[in-house]
């Protein structure tokens, strides 16, 4: 048995559930975690965007706040990245 969902890729079908407001973005290779209600997002072959509102950037080694922002535009083109949806 499969959980392949069609044409769409994962990150598609995974932004896409009704659950998934707040979000985690882990970017390990930078250092960073960010924390922020999900906004928008699109991908194409080349690059995968999200646009996060009310963010908290944080240490990722140490998860040491860092600062908060309004808004943040994130292109993961050819970085490794992870996405988590928080337990509230």
């Amino acid at each position: 048995m499969s959980n392949k969902f069609g044409d769409d890729s994962l990150y598609y079908h995974y932004l896409n559930r009704n659950n998934v407001d707040w979000v985690y973005i882990r970017d390990i290779k930078n250092g960073l975690t960010y924390l922020g209600q999900v906004d928008s997002w699109a991908e194409d072959e080349n690059n995968k965007e999200l646009s996060l509102r009310k963010v908290t950037v944080y240490n990722y080694s140490d998860s040491k706040e860092l600062y908060k922002i309004d808004e943040v535009y994130l292109n993961f083109c050819n970085r490794d990245i992870i996405i988590e949806v928080p337990k509230y």
